[in-house]
């Protein structure tokens, strides 16, 4: 599972979302180079789903590898994939459509707003879900203020950040690196032939926290729209956050998805249920850390 594929580092990177290019160029020669089969999220339902009912075709490869991507971060088509597709790697990557033609996620405001004025020294990625790290001063703001939006509606959390913004007396920056796609580069994306585009839902909320009209909102509404801004089914879906539950995964499953990912860390198996599957977080490491990570995994 990766998110942003970066030319540089950033200096705050709160929940490890960043790969750096070179490192990513890196993970890519590997499973290039190695004996375990890439495929997209659909090709491996589509292959367990032949197995399970007898029919002729593909079965899913043992050991097989599935590149994912959340959020729909502009670097992900500016960076990530033309590296997999000249590694011959194919993806899926998972868009929140109300992200599109944005400047920045709500994460990364917050992150500009606490440490912008005076940025800190750098710091290990992932400071803010680490645990036992003792944060500073404005760590914890940033952590405060993550936790009061990740649970509330997008327009109370576009109020507060205005709000935040104004006392602050300061002015948001322009970050290229933190762009999301555009609409025309969500279809350049769905027209590769290496890649499938799914859902991360319609705004970035708590699905668990949300009453069975705002599921229907969230899922059917993605669907939908990612379905004719692309011209394609959109069969797959990661939960945002990756925070679900039972009664998420059968709205999913009702809103006309027929496989979903969480954040939640394993390997799929053969009994595993398509509507949860398990993913690995991808650090920032190099080519030989990336390859003992998949040795270590079996």
């Amino acid at each position: 599972m990766y998110h942003r594929v970066p030319l540089q580092p950033p200096v705050n990177d709160p929940w490890a979302l960043a790969v750096r290019s070179q490192f990513f160029a890196e993970h890519m020669a590997v499973l290039a180079a190695g004996r375990r089969p890439c495929l997209t999220l659909g090709q491996w339902h589509a292959a367990r789903a032949s197995q399970a009912s007898s029919r002729p075709g593909p079965r899913p490869p043992a050991g097989a590898v599935i590149v994912t991507f959340d959020d729909g971060y502009a670097d992900n088509l500016d960076v990530a994939l033309p590296i997999m597709e000249q590694s011959g790697v194919p993806a899926t990557v998972f868009l929140t459509t109300d992200f599109i033609g944005g400047t920045e996620p709500w994460w990364d405001d917050i992150e500009q707003m606490v440490f912008d004025e005076a940025p800190s020294a750098p710091s290990v990625p992932g400071w803010a879900q680490a645990r036992g790290t003792v944060l500073d001063d404005r760590q914890h703001a940033y952590v405060d203020l993550w936790k009061r939006l990740s649970v509330a509606s997008p327009a109370a959390r576009a109020a507060s950040m205005a709000a935040q913004w104004d006392r602050s007396g300061r002015t948001r920056r322009l970050r290229p690196e933190h762009a999301m796609l555009t609409a025309d580069q969500v279809r350049r994306v769905a027209a590769l032939d290496h890649v499938e585009v799914g859902s991360h839902g319609l705004t970035h909320q708590s699905l668990p926290l949300l009453d069975d009209l705002g599921l229907e909102a969230e899922l059917a509404g993605s669907r939908d729209r990612l379905a004719t801004l692309t011209g394609a089914s959109v069969d797959s879906l990661a939960y945002p956050s990756g925070q679900w539950d039972q009664r998420v995964a059968e709205a999913a499953r009702l809103a006309g998805y027929r496989r979903a990912v969480t954040t939640d860390r394993g390997l799929v198996g053969p009994g595993s249920d398509a509507m949860s599957l398990p993913r690995i977080a991808v650090p920032d490491c190099d080519g030989d850390a990336f390859e003992r990570m998949l040795s270590d995994l079996g």
